[in-house]
């Protein structure tokens, strides 16, 4: 008897947008996170420019809750962008080390033979 789960089309779908995903950002993770870091912090500048321009024309902006997720916006954004330039350096540590790993194992190669 077997005991795994029926396959259902939304695990399906699942499954190919995670070939997609690491098919697309593997080895390029600064453009997922900084382009999504990147968005978010100009829209939070941009909320927060609108709010600093009905600040300077006398209205209160104290108690508005779009001050709120104008900086929510601009720390997550660069939050993303943070961690889209520390899993760049990740990937090309990674990389460096499987290229001198793969020059080793020519070099014994060269020598057994």
């Amino acid at each position: 008897m077997s005991t795994a789960a029926p396959a259902t089309a939304s695990s399906g779908f699942l499954d190919l947008l995670t070939v997609s995903f690491i098919g697309r950002y593997r080895y390029r993770p600064l453009h997922l996170f900084g382009g999504l870091g990147l968005l978010l912090g100009a829209v939070g500048f941009a909320v927060l420019v609108y709010l600093t321009i009905l600040k300077l024309d006398g209205h209160a902006i104290g108690q508005r809750p779009l001050l709120i997720l104008g900086v929510l916006l601009v720390v997550v954004g660069l939050q993303f962008f943070s961690l889209g330039l520390i899993s760049e350096l990740i990937t090309s540590q990674h990389e460096e080390r499987a290229d001198t790993r793969e020059r080793m194992e020519l070099h014994v190669d060269e020598v057994l033979s």
